[in-house]
């Protein structure tokens, strides 16, 4: 009956989403929460009541501020009002000020609503992008200055993002599918943005107003994957060891990293009162699920009226050869069951001890508990066969 249990991954989906006191403003994410009070306790900020919304004054700009050098947008657009534009703030966010801009071209970054796209590196960021990218036909960017592979064999080369001004990030121009005729640049009132934000708390940055942050700020809306945390872990090493043979991933500083990540973005004010989208990357391993997963989170985010484009068309993500399940790895469902043989009983119960909340949160526990059995009953069966061996001698073929 555990097995399978275990055996039937059912996607985890949660939308912290809240009933608006102005009806009309549905479609304005964390409108309800920010209370007048609040609004009028920031500087340069004013509360508009027929929208039920909190604004900063007109030419002034929500940034998102690490210290006062380095800042982001709040990344929550703008709202009309008596023929003007306002930029939206976040609620219950004590980092974010209302700062007068010193040019258009800043100004003009920061009107972009951004959908922020976030995780734990090598939890599928990569897969769902092109997934995305291919339904929506709208290029998905990133913080990151990133570098990426198109082609295969002899046509492979290495592309990179290129700087926007228009949404302050990088870009793949033909998105990370690499299909120029099928994705074409945001327009719309919001982007996709991949970040790493806080578990890679930095990147670097070049000729770019940034500086050094991998945050993307608060955002209209959140796509969280998660993965277990000892499949992330391993991913992660190998990874890095590709590139840095001699790396050394500590699993407790990982461990660690990982639930600051999730407990940052579920959790934490600013973060928790914006809606999101989480989904389990093990459920990502069958076709039915994947299309739901994609579906629904079409669906959340409003993602027609975001990107503004007139339909999603998921079959083109969803059939796409390119991304279907690998067959190797660690996704596929037999080898999540058995991951007990990819792990010691002490990596284990460290897991479970660093990790026990998200695991519960996550639908992981029980998994855990099947790993930590099989693997003290695989150790003692090695061990007395061990043993055995040991007892019966090491035979000598007869002449």
């Amino acid at each position: 009956l555990l097995l399978l249990l275990l055996l039937t991954f059912y996607p985890l989906v949660t939308a912290t989403t809240a009933a608006l006191k102005n009806k009309n403003n549905a479609k304005e994410y964390g409108a309800d929460v920010i209370s007048r009070n609040e609004c009028e306790s920031l500087k340069n900020a004013l509360y508009l009541e027929e929208q039920n919304l909190c604004v900063c004054e007109h030419e002034f700009d929500c940034n998102l501020f690490h210290n006062k050098e380095l800042h982001v947008p709040c990344g929550v657009g703008v709202v009309m009002n008596d023929n003007k534009l306002f930029e939206r703030v976040p609620v219950h966010c004590k980092a974010c000020e209302c700062v007068q801009t010193m040019s258009k071209k800043e100004r003009q970054i920061m009107k972009v609503s951004r959908i922020v796209f976030v995780s734990v590196p090598r939890s599928g960021n990569g897969w769902m992008r092109k997934l995305l990218e291919l339904s929506t036909g709208i290029v998905t960017e990133t913080v990151f200055h990133e570098k990426f592979a198109v082609g295969e064999g002899e046509k492979k080369e290495v592309k990179a993002a290129v700087y926007r001004p228009e949404t302050g990030l990088f870009a793949p121009e033909c998105g990370l599918i690499n299909e120029c005729d099928r994705v074409k640049l945001a327009t719309g009132e919001a982007v996709v943005v991949k970040s790493h934000f806080p578990f890679i708390p930095s990147h670097e940055s070049k000729n770019v107003d940034l500086g050094t942050a991998s945050d993307v700020g608060v955002g209209v809306f959140h796509i969280l994957p998660v993965r277990n945390p000892l499949d992330n872990y391993d991913a992660w090493k190998r990874y890095l060891q590709l590139s840095h043979k001699d790396a050394d991933v500590n699993l407790t500083v990982f461990l660690k990293s990982w639930v600051d990540h999730h407990t940052f973005w579920q959790d934490t004010a600013p973060y928790s009162y914006v809606p999101k989208y989480v989904y389990r990357f093990e459920d990502m391993n069958d076709a039915h699920k994947r299309q739901r997963i994609l579906q629904t989170l079409a669906e959340r985010a409003d993602m027609e009226r975001l990107l503004g484009v007139d339909t999603i068309d998921l079959d083109r993500g969803l059939k796409d050869s390119r991304l279907q399940l690998r067959k190797k790895g660690h996704v596929e469902q037999s080898a999540i069951v058995d991951g007990y043989m990819r792990f010691t009983e002490e990596e284990i119960v460290l897991a479970i001890e660093m990790t026990e909340p998200l695991l519960v949160r996550f639908k992981y526990f029980n998994l855990y508990v099947h790993w930590l059995k099989m693997r003290r009953e695989y150790d003692k069966f090695l061990k007395e066969s061990h043993e055995e061996f040991k007892a019966e001698g090491f035979q000598v073929l007869p002449s």
